[in-house]
């Protein structure tokens, strides 16, 4: 390992070979509680009985070189992952007697000491020698760690539960041979204590998809070709500012124009946008002791940088940075079996030799540019959120980003609040990076049929996957399979009914009111104009569950029918609760006076009514169906 460079690696009980780990004493105690040991061993039988040879990653550890007087690695971070995985050792060493070999390399060093807390050392000791069931009588020694025995009970509960042996057996051998953890190396220099204060003060450590770039670039046989196509992972990685942006952050210079080219020439020029790259000086990766030394420092610069701050952190991406590999690396596959779980990442995307290594890494950064120009960045504005679409332009005024693609901005920003990004991201990714040209209303026109097709799905199947996939295959071929046929049963479920019926509706009146006739709305039509998706939850009736007025309450399903419901925030429905039509009416216009906008477009034609009872929320309830009937009526 060359120095300032960290080595990463990975094993599992089965193959941890030679180490051995100590505790440092400035680690706090193990306090693990019930709910953490639970969630990952349901995690890990979760993986289990989906696929026997599925490989888990419990997560990372970070180890300092093997210190002389020990002949141990210092564990600096994860202890209380490899701790916990220990504990399973000793509860399932009974069942399979290899185990024992991981809590305790031949039979004489733990694999797990306490150099400085002699009692869980002995405590850890003890276990060695005694199988599971007479552990029963240790717990009430004194000096006995109450979190690892409280960790034991649980791990021992989990495996009770099991009445199946050989699924017991079968499940303790997959977590011998399966559950991996990542191993980091820190450098020679690293000064440990200062590592361990900065990590815990400022929040450092290694992420998933870092581990996941140091393993892909390991495989990357040119030096110089491992450092340019580092450096491109990681301004692709802050996915909360434009990519120029992050270029430019680490002295590329040159960044804007290069990407304009590599768009207008359909990234046919993706090797010359690549060796520029390579003939800029200042690109060098840092060192950890540099990575270590400015972590150390931000605090200190936070207030000079505050203007810089504001302007890297003017929006935010609609998926972090491990999502949107998993998206990539589906795309760069076009394998439709490819799952989109963050917690997966690294048993998920598998590149094994140099081409793929430098292929993949040049498709995120195609994507990625494909991304910041044509899919939406939630914008702060004051007291609302604003979902907007901004190209990358270079003109006489130097504007960097311009406002484009409205219509299709309206699609995508009830797409993404209405619909799991597991289910719409990667055919959108798939349509831009196989379009030519992407035009505002062929765009919005084909994500509209990619809604419609997922609507269909949410109708008549219980998955929208399926249908996903079979667009991401043709993605030309994105019509429903059949006709969308909307009944009022189904969306009068009161709390019950889909949310994203209530998103749908949302845009075909703003559709409507725009395009056709919003004339019964004058006072509001800046407004509607205007109209911004939130990630509404709650349903409000809007004649109230529980009136204060008990003489006055409708019949069950009037009630719970849809013309009575609508979408609103948590906060917008405690603060309505039991009140009356008027009051609520008021409080709705009051907002849009005091420019908050709207919450709601159903919302909008329910207080232009002057009155509201069973009839005229059945007569609400017809109006509004017809129009999501003749939407997907005209769609299909």
């Amino acid at each position: 390992m060359n120095k300032g460079e960290l080595n990463v690696s990975e094993f599992t009980p089965e193959n941890i070979g030679e180490r051995l780990f100590s505790i440092p004493l400035y680690q706090r105690l193990y306090s693990w509680e019930t709910e953490q040991v639970e969630q990952l061993l349901t995690d890990l039988y979760d993986t289990f009985k989906f696929n026997r040879e599925q490989i888990y990653f419990i997560g990372n550890i970070v180890k300092s070189k093997v210190e002389k007087n020990t002949y141990r690695n210092a564990l600096v971070d994860g202890q209380q992952r490899m701790t916990t995985l220990w504990l399973i050792g000793f509860v399932l060493k009974s069942i399979k007697s290899d185990w024992n070999e991981f809590i305790c390399k031949n039979s004489e060093h733990l694999r797990l000491d306490f150099i400085a807390r002699e009692e869980d050392r002995v405590f850890l000791k003890k276990l060695v020698n005694l199988n599971v069931n007479e552990f029963e009588n240790q717990k009430a020694e004194r000096g006995v760690n109450m979190m690892m025995v409280n960790a034991i009970d649980t791990i021992k509960r989990f495996f009770d539960k099991i009445s199946d042996k050989d699924q017991k057996a079968s499940f303790g051998d997959y977590i011998y041979r399966n559950a991996k953890l990542v191993e980091v190396t820190l450098p020679d220099s690293t000064d440990l204590n200062k590592y361990f204060e900065i990590m815990n003060n400022r929040g450092i450590q290694l992420e998933k998809h870092e581990i996941l770039k140091a393993r892909i670039i390991s495989e990357i046989s040119d030096t110089e070709n491992k450092k340019k196509y580092a450096v491109i992972w990681d301004a692709c990685a802050q996915m909360n500012q434009y990519l120029e942006r992050s270029f430019e952050k680490i002295d590329v210079k040159i960044i804007k124009s290069e990407i304009n080219k590599l768009l207008e020439k359909k990234f046919e020029n993706i090797n010359e946008f690549i060796s520029v790259l390579t003939t800029n000086e200042n690109i060098n990766e840092k060192s950890f002791d540099e990575i270590l030394a400015e972590a150390e420092t931000e605090k200190i610069n936070e207030k000079i940088n505050e203007k810089e701050k504001e302007v890297s952190e003017n929006f935010t991406s609609i998926v972090n940075f491990p999502t949107f590999l998993l998206h990539s690396y589906k795309v760069f596959t076009e394998n439709v079996e490819v799952r989109l779980k963050d917690k997966d990442l690294l048993t998920i995307i598998e590149i094994s030799d140099n081409d793929k290594a430098i292929k993949f890494i040049e498709e995120v950064l195609i994507l990625r540019i494909l991304f910041d120009q044509y899919i939406i960045k939630n914008y702060r504005n004051g007291t609302n959120n604003l979902w907007e679409t901004r190209i990358l332009t270079i003109d006489k005024e130097e504007i960097e980003r311009k406002k484009d693609y409205e219509k299709s901005t309206q699609i995508l920003a009830m797409l993404n609040v209405s619909t799991s990004t597991e289910h719409w991201f990667t055919p959108v990714l798939a349509y831009l990076r196989q379009t030519t040209e992407v035009k505002d209303e062929d765009y919005m026109e084909w994500l509209e049929n990619l809604d419609n097709s997922l609507a269909y799905a949410r109708l008549n199947y219980n998955d929208l996957m399926p249908t996903s996939n079979l667009i991401l295959k043709d993605i030309s071929n994105n019509k429903p399979l059949g006709k969308i046929s909307v009944d009022s049963k189904k969306l009068s479920l009161g709390t019950a009914t889909e949310r994203y019926w209530f998103y749908k509706l949302d845009y075909c009146l703003w559709k409507k009111w725009i395009e056709k006739d919003n004339s019964n709305f004058n006072d509001w039509k800046t407004e509607i104009k205007g109209f911004q998706f939130r990630s509404n939850r709650s349903i409000e009736h809007i004649f109230p569950q529980n009136p204060e007025d008990e003489n006055t309450k409708w019949k069950e399903e009037d009630l719970n029918s849809f013309g009575n419901l609508a979408l609103i925030s948590i906060s917008s429905n405690s603060e309505y609760n039991r009140n009356v039509f008027k009051w609520k009416q008021f409080q709705f216009k009051d907002k849009i006076d005091k420019k908050k906008g709207i919450e709601s477009l159903k919302l909008v034609d329910i207080y232009s009514r002057e009155i509201w009872n069973e009839e005229i929320s059945k007569e609400h309830e017809t109006a509004m169906l017809k129009i999501l009937s003749n939407y997907h009526f005209d769609a299909t």
